[in-house]
């Protein structure tokens, strides 16, 4: 099954890589495809079959291993929140959603999961998604955070254009240090996609 879906997901890579703009997530076709291709293998190639056994890194620490899971996301049209207690943080995939939360006649649903096992909704005292778990992970002392790649967009502007994207996004202080700002920017970007509808700047 894994080899039939990672077959349908290499021949949607190059459509998806344009029409969602993959260059500005951070995807490569060159890093994305080796990570296809081997879970595609089939047949007598022990070399691709044994790459296809090689577990996913779910410490996402390059940047290969986040634009897969980004693109993953947005081809099985889901969002996964990742979870890590050492950082107390929580990731939101994908970098940007689709204009609409509802696709296909059904919500985008959102998995929570850490390193690679999927949280049950008990953990959660049912706030998997939206105003219930933004409130379960402010009560809990959690920190939300877009993938690497929307942090990389935001650092490469200026103070001057980080805060005029803070006050289109609506944030009423958009100040510190640049760092500061777009770690501000990047989590309320995360918390207005999961509040409500995407806000329209989607970086």
């Amino acid at each position: 099954m894994e080899c039939e879906e990672a077959q349908r997901l290499e021949g949607l890579l190059t459509s998806l890589y344009k029409s969602e703009g993959g260059r500005t997530r951070g995807w490569t076709l060159s890093g994305l495809e080796p990570m296809l291709k081997s879970r595609c293998a089939s047949g007598a190639d022990l070399t691709e079959l044994a790459r296809a056994k090689t577990p996913f890194d779910w410490t996402l620490e390059d940047k290969g291993s986040a634009a897969f899971l980004d693109f993953l996301c947005v081809a099985q049209q889901i969002r996964v929140a990742l979870w890590s207690p050492k950082t107390k943080t929580i990731t939101i995939y994908p970098a940007a959603d689709a204009t609409e939360v509802v696709r296909d006649g059904r919500q985008i649903p959102l998995f929570h999961g850490e390193e690679g096992v999927f949280r049950e909704e008990s953990e959660l005292e049912g706030a998997v998604e939206g105003a219930s778990f933004l409130q379960f992970v402010t009560t809990n002392g959690w920190s939300l955070c877009p993938p690497p790649s929307v942090l990389k967009s935001l650092s490469q502007l200026t103070m001057a254009e980080l805060e005029s994207v803070g006050t289109r996004l609506g944030m009423t202080d958009v100040t510190g240090t640049k760092i500061e700002r777009v770690r501000a920017i990047g989590t309320f970007k995360v918390t207005q996609r999961l509040s409500g509808p995407p806000p329209a700047t989607l970086l």
